[in-house]
């Protein structure tokens, strides 16, 4: 696969998708969110 300078033009929604992805390639990190998934959440008082 070669590189370009040539501007893709991507929409918002694949960016934000992108990001999403990136943050979510690691498997420690989907592993981290299954925990806190699976942990019952203790909202303060008011």
């Amino acid at each position: 696969m070669q590189r370009t300078a040539a501007d893709i033009g991507y929409s918002a929604r694949e960016e934000t998708l992108a990001r999403y992805a990136k943050a979510l390639s690691h498997p420690v990190r989907i592993r981290i969110l299954n925990f806190w998934k699976n942990r019952p959440v203790a909202l303060p008082e008011n």
